[in-house]
């Protein structure tokens, strides 16, 4: 699923206020991003402009990103005195790494688009024009795919990453078990077979 996204900075950093309504919506944005990480199905950012603050994170917890050539990121909490409270401080060490991450939460400097793409953090930049069609290409694609095998692959590669390579081995036998005993993958072995797009199920 693509999710459109444009932050300003002011959305960003909203969260001072002591309003009880505003309060209620800050945690429903970490449930937000929480679920988004979680959820079963690869999510896939298409971003445009800045994305600051809890924008970035948003990106952050997505499977995958596209960004327009005018896309630009920023952990703008330090410039109001704030702390990355939406996930940064988990997010940003697995994405980049604890040097860039420290940098982003210490500093708060934009990291341009074309950075950004150095680092591994998108997937594809493209004009403003293509972005949401890039985007839904991409869900278009993955969506298309085994769902049993996709969920599990994303599943295990959030659990993977706060385990040992033991322990994630003997976990990936018996999730991969559950893809070889699938229609899909019956599916996928005849159709490559016949020289076909397979037409996966689900089952």
């Amino acid at each position: 699923m693509p999710i459109p996204m444009k932050w300003s900075v002011a959305q960003a950093t909203a969260h001072t206020s002591q309003d009880p309504v505003e309060q209620r919506g800050f945690k429903l944005a970490r449930k937000v991003i929480l679920g988004i990480y979680q959820m079963g199905k690869p999510v896939i950012a298409a971003i445009n402009g800045s994305a600051v603050g809890a924008g970035f994170d948003l990106a952050c917890a997505c499977d995958m990103r596209v960004a327009s050539e005018s896309a630009r990121f920023m952990a703008a909490y330090i410039h109001v005195g704030l702390f990355p409270g939406y996930g940064g401080t988990w997010l940003y060490p697995r994405i980049f790494g604890t040097a860039k991450a420290a940098e982003l939460m210490c500093m708060g400097n934009f990291m341009e688009v074309d950075e950004a793409n150095s680092l591994g953090f998108l997937n594809a930049v493209v004009s403003e024009e293509d972005l949401i069609g890039t985007a839904e290409k991409m869900a278009r694609r993955v969506a298309s795919g085994p769902p049993i095998a996709i969920r599990l692959a994303k599943t295990m590669m959030r659990r993977g990453m706060s385990m040992d390579l033991e322990t994630s081995l003997e976990m990936s036998a018996a999730v991969e078990a559950i893809t070889l005993s699938s229609n899909d993958h019956v599916e996928g072995m005849v159709a490559l077979r016949e020289k076909r797009r397979p037409d996966f199920k689900g089952n």
